[in-house]
């Protein structure tokens, strides 16, 4: 394959290294083959294992169980943190073969001991909708085969709460310029250790934009703005997070500027100058009536509005000072990860490649160049198929000559149209001609 993978093997525990050797190859056709071999074998190498294999497309993995003959065995039970309300799954990590049976303990009573827990067929616990008053604790595992032979070991689990914040009383603040502001996040429920940040508009408070944060105690932060100006409009996010969880609560704060209105030069038409902090996209309400506008660059926005003179005369005088504004936030222009095809290939072999959007807001659109103009994948005998909305996948089984050249993604969204070119350089196989002497 022409993009990067790495493949890797484990076991629920680390592979002891002095007697596990991992060794990986690739085929002709460009396919990673990876491989484990385990040294003088041992009852505990017992146990499923797992090969993960993952690109820029994404991340997909495989386990068995490898059962070597022998007494039971169970290997330390490693401390298991849970977050409450959520589904827990403990695993036995037994070897030994055959085992007849595996069953769970806590507090010396044998489970399940109520409808949220489940035995499966393989031996894993299965805890729904975990309670960190009922769950926590020390569970033990015990194994055993048809000659009674026996192994038992314990574990602690650990259940954590996520945090939950309180709600802010409105979802938009409306205030004006010269106006004080302060929004509080309150954490209701959460385990300690926390951890309040604020960001606007997606992004971390900067020290420039006159604000502060106030920590009150290890639950309650206070963002303060002592006089409010224009640029202070925004969306306002409070971020919780602990060990268990991360969660958000939102405000948008619109901050009422000043109008300066020029004298109407018609009755069917009226035209008026707005000074906002630049948005792209903008949608202004007054008095309920709908706004044709466009957008300027800087702090500058220019509405023009469609209404009888005398209808809009009475609100204005009445009115002008008395206005909301609602934006949507700018969409995230797409970037595109770097890729490439593989070096030495010739025709015959297949590669393939894939276009990855890490950065960008959807709707995303994905398309192939060669050379400049539109992939045509029925005469290039090439593949494009959609892994999702940020991915897309160019695939040749066969190369031939004709494959060679510079392939280009095309991802666009409504902000943005970027592109990223990569060069396929296909050997060709040199034909062997004879020649005739002539003999005299």
């Amino acid at each position: 394959m022409a993009d990067r993978r790495s493949l890797s093997w484990s076991e629920k525990e680390r592979l002891p290294i002095e007697r596990f050797m991992i060794g990986q190859y690739v085929t002709v056709h460009g396919d990673v083959i990876s491989h484990v071999n385990i040294s003088h074998v041992m009852v505990e190498d017992g146990g499923e294992y797992s090969c993960a294999a993952e690109n820029r497309a994404g991340k997909t993995s495989h386990s068995a169980r490898l059962n070597i003959y022998g007494l039971p065995y169970i290997r330390l039970i490693p401390k298991v943190t849970a977050v409450a309300g959520h589904t827990l799954y403990l695993k036995c990590p037994v070897a030994g073969y055959p085992i007849e049976e595996i069953h769970w303990e806590r507090g010396g009573r044998e489970l399940p001991e109520d409808m949220r827990q489940k035995v499966q067929s393989d031996g894993t616990l299965e805890i729904k909708e975990v309670q960190k008053s009922l769950d926590s604790g020390v569970y033990t595992c015990w194994a055993r085969n048809k000659q009674g032979h026996s192994a038992r070991r314990s574990g602690e689990v650990a259940v954590i709460v996520p945090p939950k914040l309180n709600p802010f009383h409105s979802s938009i603040l409306s205030l004006n310029v010269g106006d004080r502001a302060s929004i509080t996040c309150s954490v209701i429920k959460g385990d300690i250790p926390l951890t309040i940040t604020w960001r606007k508009d997606g992004r971390p408070i900067d020290p420039t934009q006159r604000m502060s944060v106030t920590q009150v105690d290890q639950y309650n932060s206070i963002l303060l703005i002592e006089n409010l100006s224009a640029d202070h409009t925004g969306n306002y996010s409070c971020v919780v997070r602990n060990t268990a969880a991360e969660t958000e609560g939102h405000q948008s704060l619109l901050v009422n500027g000043n109008c300066i209105v020029p004298n109407p030069d018609s009755r069917s038409s009226f035209f008026f100058l707005v000074s906002f902090p630049s948005f792209p996209t903008l949608t202004l309400s007054l008095f309920g009536c709908h706004v044709a506008f466009s957008v300027v660059p800087h702090y500058y926005y220019y509405f023009y509005y469609y209404y009888y003179y005398n209808f809009f005369y009475y609100n204005f005088h009445q009115h002008h000072h008395q206005y909301y504004f609602f934006y949507q936030p700018p969409y995230l222009p797409p970037n595109i990860e770097p890729f490439s095809f593989q070096d030495g290939l010739a025709e015959g072999m297949r590669t393939r490649t894939v276009c990855g959007v890490s950065k960008g807001d959807p709707p995303l659109t994905l398309k192939w160049l060669k050379d400049g103009d539109p992939l045509l994948s029925t005469l290039l005998g090439a593949n494009v198929s959609t892994l999702d909305q940020y991915s897309s996948l160019l695939n040749i089984p066969s190369l031939s000559a004709a494959h060679s050249g510079d392939y280009t993604c095309v991802a666009s969204n409504p902000a943005a149209e970027v592109k990223f070119t990569a060069s396929l350089q296909v050997k060709v196989a040199l034909a062997r001609s004879g020649f005739a002497a002539d003999h005299q």
